[in-house]
């Protein structure tokens, strides 16, 4: 939750809710302007980076170390749409 960040003492005068938009508004920026290193984010890192639900982001988890992009490939239910979709965003 975003109270918990620690971000200053005026971090209260917003609602939660505008709060919680912008951190996660910001965090997909980030992954859009930096990505992901694939074989350490967690899973909720991982389920910013486009196309990627949070069923196959636990399964790219599971079936870590990856060392190439093209082995998202061979990760079950992940098809070639969404490979094109994230791979980009994604590095190893």
């Amino acid at each position: 939750p975003p109270r918990s960040l620690g971000l200053g003492m005026y971090q209260h005068d917003l609602p939660e809710k505008i709060l919680d938009e912008k951190l996660s508004t910001t965090s997909i920026d980030a992954v859009a302007t930096v990505g992901v290193d694939i074989n350490s984010c967690s899973s909720e890192i991982l389920g910013k980076v486009p196309s990627l639900t949070a069923a196959l982001c636990e399964k790219i988890i599971k079936n870590r170390p990856l060392h190439r992009r093209e082995d998202l490939l061979k990760i079950p239910r992940l098809g070639v749409k969404t490979f094109e979709n994230c791979a980009a965003f994604i590095r190893v």
